[in-house]
């Protein structure tokens, strides 16, 4: 049986859950579920391939980074719906120290190639590894089978 499902008959039976919420899990957890999905399909076709001006690559992994970007915002506002507000103030904190952390790391990999050409894409090309790292992470800290 179906975690999910399994889950959601232990807590009507105890009465905490109605279908209706059943049914927004489960359309919650989709919508999870297809923004990780698109974002590793992504990651498995590649970046950015077979560029090769400088400014074309700045102009590329930029828009790959603002496709990543709202992907990860789908993501991480539907997990945050799945939560009590307990644990939506708490998942919220943990968010802002990540995004703290995910800014200080992209500016760190840019500032490696400061006044290089190679600064823009690297700093960017930073960002996307960290995002979709972190939608993973996510992914098994929650134990969601997002994946699958």
């Amino acid at each position: 049986m179906n975690r999910m499902l399994a889950t959601w008959l232990l807590l009507t039976f105890q009465g905490l859950c109605s279908a209706q919420d059943y049914a927004q899990i489960v359309k919650l957890h989709g919508e999870a579920k297809a923004a990780l999905a698109r974002e590793l399909e992504r990651e498995n076709a590649g970046d950015c391939k077979g560029i090769e001006h400088t400014n074309d690559l700045n102009i590329c992994i930029g828009e790959a980074a603002g496709t990543t970007q709202a992907n990860y915002k789908t993501f991480a506002t539907a997990l945050r719906s799945l939560f009590d507000p307990e644990s939506a103030k708490a998942f919220d904190l943990a968010k802002s120290a990540w995004n703290n952390y995910c800014q200080l790391q992209v500016t760190a990999a840019h500032n490696l190639f400061r006044g290089g050409s190679a600064a823009t894409y690297t700093g960017v090309n930073a960002a996307i590894l960290l995002i979709r790292s972190h939608m993973r992470e996510l992914e098994a800290v929650y134990r969601l089978p997002l994946n699958n």
